[in-house]
């Protein structure tokens, strides 16, 4: 027979969710503020001006290929770390976080390159 959750649970519950869904927001409007500068930077870094259209259609591509990407390889990371506890989304946190890591250095070294 199932027992009714005790109020002190349904409070951290509660308290938990609310923290995640403030993370969440201010990763959004983090996100939200930068995208418009690195769109008009990717369009003005053009060396013609003409191939500026080219370029605002390749930021909407590389955005759908990465997430799809993303997607994909978050799936492989859960599914390998079937084990039903709390493995895979750490497994899944660390994974992102080091090719966080790998893309911050690409993009500083792809920067001072030019």
């Amino acid at each position: 027979m199932l027992t009714p959750p005790d109020l002190e649970s349904i409070d951290r519950i509660v308290d938990h969710l609310a923290r995640v869904r403030s993370i969440l927001f201010v990763t959004g409007a983090g996100i939200g503020m930068a995208w418009p500068h690195l769109a008009a930077w990717a369009m003005g870094s053009v060396d013609d001006p003409e191939e500026g259209g080219t370029a605002a259609a390749a930021i909407n591509t590389v955005q759908l290929i990465c997430g799809a990407f993303g997607a994909g390889l978050a799936g492989i990371v859960v599914n390998l770390t079937d084990r039903g506890d709390t493995a895979a989304p750490r497994w899944l946190f660390a994974v992102f976080a080091v090719l966080a890591v790998v893309a911050c250095v690409a993009s500083y070294r792809a920067s001072r390159a030019g």
